[in-house]
C-alpha cells in the first residue's frame, strides 16, 4: 500500500556489534574494554560517577542482549508484527508508549509494526525497571559516541581506539581534514558536485550524451510502433512508460541550493 505510511519500531538494541559480545565468555575481555570505554567517554563529557554508570550500562545492555539472543535462537523469522498502541501499553505498562510516540511526533498513531512483539515487550520491561540515572547516562554516552568525530581530540581518540579494539584492527586515524571533507560530501554533496562540474565537466560532453539518450528514446519508440506482437493498448502503455523515463546525463541541470544554511 504505497499510499499509506506505517510506523515501524525496531527492537531496542545494544551498542556493541552483536549481543554475543555481552554473553560469550570468550569475549569477556572485549566486554570489559567496552565498560572501560564507557567510563572514559562519560568522564570526558563530565558525567557524574562515570565508572559506576559504565558498570550499570553494561549490566543493562547485557540483560537486553540475553533477550535478543534467546529470540534469535528461537525464531529468527524476521517477520514484522502489527500491534496497537493500546495493546502495547497494556502488555508493557511500565513503558510510556504514548509519551514515547508523542516525542517522536507520532502522537496520533494508533497502530505500529514491530520486528518482534516478544522482544519489544521484554526489553520495555527491562527499561521500566532500570533507574532513570542509568538510562540518562546510557543516552548521554550513545549521543556522545555517535558524534565523536565532531567533538574534541580526546573524544575522537577515545572513539577511534575503541573501534580499533572492537574490530580487531590497528589502523591509523585519517587526518581530520579528510573526515571533514567526507562529512561535507555526505551532507552537502551537491555543493561539492557543483564545484567539480564547474572545473572538470564539459558542457559539450553533456550535450552529446543528452543527444545520444534522445536518439535511443526515439529508436525505442520506433521499435514499439513496429512490434507486431503488441496490441494497440499495450503500445500506448509502452509509450507512456518510455515517455516517463527521466534521463540523467553527467550532472543535474539544477543543483540543490544551500543558500541560508548556517554552518
Amino acid at each position: 500500500a504505497p499510499d499509506r505510511h506505517a510506523a515501524f519500531l525496531e527492537t531496542p538494541g545494544v551498542l556493541l556489534a552483536t549481543p554475543r559480545f555481552y554473553i560469550d565468555p570468550k569475549l569477556a575481555d572485549l566486554k570489559q574494554a567496552y565498560q572501560a570505554h564507557l567510563g572514559r567517554v562519560l568522564g570526558l563529557i563530565g558525567w557524574p560517577s562515570p565508572e559506576e554508570r559504565a558498570k550499570d550500562i553494561v549490566t543493562l545492555e547485557t540483560r537486553v542482549a540475553e533477550v535478543l539472543m534467546l529470540d534469535a535462537e528461537r525464531s529468527g523469522n524476521g517477520k514484522p508484527e502489527r500491534a496497537t498502541v493500546a495493546a502495547l501499553s497494556h502488555a508493557a505498562a511500565g513503558f510510556d508508549w504514548r509519551a514515547y510516540l508523542a516525542g517522536a511526533e507520532l502522537g496520533k498513531v494508533t497502530t505500529v509494526w514491530l520486528d518482534s512483539w516478544d522482544v519489544t515487550t521484554k526489553v520495555a520491561a527491562i527499561v521500566a525497571e532500570t533507574p532513570m540515572p542509568v538510562l540518562q547516562a546510557r543516552l548521554a554516552f550513545a549521543t556522545a559516541t555517535a558524534r565523536a568525530q565532531a567533538l574534541n581530540k580526546a573524544m575522537r581518540d577515545a572513539d577511534f581506539e575503541f573501534r580499533n579494539l572492537a574490530n580487531g584492527k590497528t589502523v591509523a586515524a585519517a587526518p581530520r581534514s579528510r573526515a571533514a571533507a567526507l562529512a561535507i560530501e555526505a551532507t552537502m554533496g551537491e555543493a561539492i558536485g557543483a564545484l567539480y562540474v564547474r572545473q572538470y565537466a564539459a558542457a559539450a560532453a553533456k550535450a552529446q550524451g543528452t543527444e545520444m539518450a534522445a536518439n535511443l528514446r526515439a529508436a525505442m519508440a520506433a521499435r514499439i510502433d513496429k512490434a507486431a506482437w503488441l496490441s494497440d493498448a499495450t503500445k500506448v502503455k509502452a509509450h507512456a512508460k518510455l515517455d516517463g523515463m527521466i534521463v540523467k546525463i553527467g550532472y543535474p541541470d539544477r543543483f540543490d541550493d544551500y543558500h541560508g544554511l548556517a554552518v
